[in-house]
């Protein structure tokens, strides 16, 4: 093949890559969306307002996502996206098991079984994206446990989520698990010790946030400002809910959204999509 070959055949590669590049997020946003109107439809004549409680702070962080995983190579853009992809999983999924009155629908144990899964994973992603903002990389390299914390923290959860029957039966009452290999007993420790450490990751995480703005000067300052403070009074408040709230999903659904928010003013104020921008100068 000649050189003038080589380049073209290069050229209509990377055309390929950004296409998909330019598409996936949307399209992954899209199937966001369409776990959410299924969620909906399904809560027809029953607990509405309980489905709909997180389709803002999904729709926010799937969105916001979206736009930037379209738009930069900013690693946040995708775990915003991954958030509120696995947040309308798990909405979606619990609407099918949910569903009573009468027979429960076909497939409605297994769709239970996945919302124990993918409650698991709604962290993980949400985590790394507040120790990753705004360029996408750690604070510094001794954040690196912190990181690798976060996912094995989310990894236990759904590992144990998916051999115990650890909240499948205080969720669908009448259903029965399908897959229930260990007693749930046996892992109940290990279960709650991840999820405590998640809540440590998730203060830890607004640490870091506050010691990225301390250290910015100028326009980088100006970039983290809104969402260091949106993220870090969503991290506090959640984190604190959760040691005094019965349901902290309420806490959750009424703050979390300030994330994404954050996170949208800083783009749309201050360019954030030009992160090169943000990178060259840090």
């Amino acid at each position: 093949m000649t050189a003038v070959g080589r380049t073209r055949s290069r050229s209509g590669q990377e055309g390929r890559r950004s296409g998909l590049k330019g598409w996936l997020p949307w399209g992954l946003f899209g199937l966001t969306l369409a776990l959410l109107v299924s969620a909906l439809i399904l809560s027809l004549g029953g607990d509405v307002g309980g489905t709909a409680v997180l389709f803002p702070v999904t729709i926010g962080f799937a969105g916001v996502g979206a736009l930037v995983a379209a738009r930069t190579s900013n690693r946040v853009g995708w775990l915003f996206l991954a958030e509120g992809f696995v947040l309308a999983l798990t909405i979606g999924t619990q609407g099918l098991a949910a569903r009573t009155g009468g027979a429960s629908l076909p497939g409605a144990p297994w769709a239970g079984w996945i919302f124990t899964i993918a409650l698991n994973a709604t962290f993980p992603p949400l985590l790394l994206a507040l120790l990753l903002f705004p360029d996408g990389r750690l604070p510094s390299p001794r954040w690196r446990p912190v990181a690798w914390a976060a996912v094995a923290a989310g990894a236990v959860g759904m590992a144990c989520a998916a051999v115990a029957d650890l909240n499948f039966s205080s969720n669908f009452p009448h259903l029965t698990d399908p897959v229930t290999i260990v007693r749930a007993a046996s892992l109940s420790g290990i279960n709650g010790g991840a999820q405590g450490i998640e809540i440590l990751i998730f203060l830890a995480s607004a640490v870091s946030l506050v010691v990225r703005l301390v250290r910015s000067r100028g326009e980088q300052r100006l970039q983290l400002k809104w969402f260091v403070y949106a993220s870090a009074l969503a991290a506090t408040t959640v984190a604190a809910a959760a040691f005094v709230l019965p349901q902290p999903v309420v806490a959750f659904a009424a703050f979390a959204p300030l994330i994404p928010i954050g996170a949208a003013v800083a783009i749309f104020k201050y360019r954030l999509y030009d992160i090169d921008v943000v990178i060259n100068k840090t």
